[in-house]
């Protein structure tokens, strides 16, 4: 699988989803691998503890004996959020489930735009202002 959280996605622009499919002992299967209905869906948590489908399950296309993709268009309307994607397929009547997180964010609220997509050394949501942030409070009590 891709590592999407590494990167900063936003609204509008074309995702690509990638899933690998290998047997139980993880080793490559060659041509006798048969993946039976792989699929993509994208969700997110509400404020309300609520799960919405942003994606419902949409049918991936193949690549190889192991790998499948599915390209995602980032709705308009998308809320700025980490995303959970669950990619699912059957494979010898077993059905597969793996996900990973996708961040949607604002490039209206950070500055290096044109290197904020680019991995690790990316300034993730960062602030226009250069005033320093206030460290996050830990709650009080016993842990």
């Amino acid at each position: 699988m891709s590592i999407l959280n590494d990167v900063v996605h936003f609204r509008g622009e074309i995702v690509t989803l990638y899933a690998t499919f290998k047997i139980t002992t993880a080793e490559a299967a060659g041509e006798e691998l048969t993946v039976f209905s792989p699929r993509v869906k994208v969700e997110y948590a509400t404020a309300l503890d609520t799960i919405v489908d942003i994606l419902p399950w949409t049918a991936m296309q193949r690549m190889t004996t192991e790998r499948w993709f599915y390209n995602w268009i980032v709705p308009q309307t998308a809320p700025l959020t980490v995303y959970n994607v669950v990619y699912s397929g059957v494979i010898d009547d077993e059905e597969c489930v793996a996900t990973e997180e996708l961040i949607i964010g604002n490039p209206a609220i950070t500055t290096h735009q044109n290197a904020l997509r680019y991995g690790r050394k990316s300034f993730l949501q960062r602030s226009r202002t250069y005033e320093p942030r206030q460290s996050p409070q830990l709650p009080k009590g016993q842990f």
